[in-house]
């Protein structure tokens, strides 16, 4: 099927910039000695999107693009009407199913040309109303995209942030635990330093030795509740 030649050149250059690049490049890697002709001293697998819809439509008269272009359309009309069958098999008319596959096709933004390029009559009126649905759809669907993605974006934050506040819960509980073993460990040093403030009954020497055994005692409990303070202070900064 010759559908290039029916092209205008603005037709021509719409479908050569619809035409994926991964296709481009796997085509030219797959036939080297002809792209070496249409761009010498290129690898296939360098060249831009910009630079291959240049390419295929400069050389759009040699037979290596021509049929590479022409069987892109052929494939994408195939498709099309497979897609069409698909809705029309469950009870669709074919106006509806038009509408609903054109919008995800190559054609989605020139409908025009999928007309002519299928050969079928249909009033100027008609196209341009399937047009304005088509361009409906697409941007309803771009719109929604973008909502999913804020969605995504949202749920993500969401889940980071509980995440943390997991994390400092379970630092707060830590805290507290450490606060009240620490209490615990005070409440005991107390009890010893009033006991050793009961016996009086001893010598100079043993009661030299109690004084610094209190002192020690009354320095641990200082320092507990120091690093009590600092514990209380770390969990301010998790509330």
């Amino acid at each position: 099927m010759n559908y290039v030649s029916k092209l205008t050149d603005d037709d021509l250059q719409y479908i050569c910039s619809v035409i994926p690049l991964q296709d481009a490049v796997s085509y030219f890697s797959k036939n080297p000695k002809e792209f070496s002709k249409i761009r010498p001293g290129f690898r296939p697998n360098t060249i831009s999107k910009e630079d291959t819809i240049k390419l295929l439509f400069k050389n759009k008269k040699k037979r290596f693009i021509f049929f590479f272009i022409d069987n892109h359309i052929i494939d994408w009309l195939s498709e099309i009407r497979e897609n069409i069958d698909k809705h029309m098999k469950v009870n669709e008319s074919k106006e509806l199913a038009l509408i609903q596959v054109l919008p995800y096709s190559y054609f989605s933004d020139k409908i025009e040309l999928y007309f002519k390029l299928i050969n079928e009559e249909y009033p100027e009126e008609y196209i341009k109303l399937v047009r304005a649905v088509v361009k409906k759809i697409k941007e309803d669907n771009k719109n929604q995209e973008e909502l999913n993605d804020k969605f995504k974006t949202y749920i993500d934050k969401n889940i980071t942030l509980q995440r943390k506040l997991e994390t400092k819960d379970i630092e707060l509980t830590k805290n507290k635990n450490k606060i009240a073993d620490k209490l615990e460990e005070i409440k005991n040093l107390k009890e010893m330093v009033e006991l050793l403030k009961t016996l009086k009954d001893k010598s100079d020497k043993d009661i030299l030795d109690i004084q610094f055994e209190k002192d020690e005692l009354l320095k641990k409990i200082s320092k507990l509740m120091g690093e009590i303070k600092d514990i209380k202070k770390n969990s301010i900064f998790l509330s």
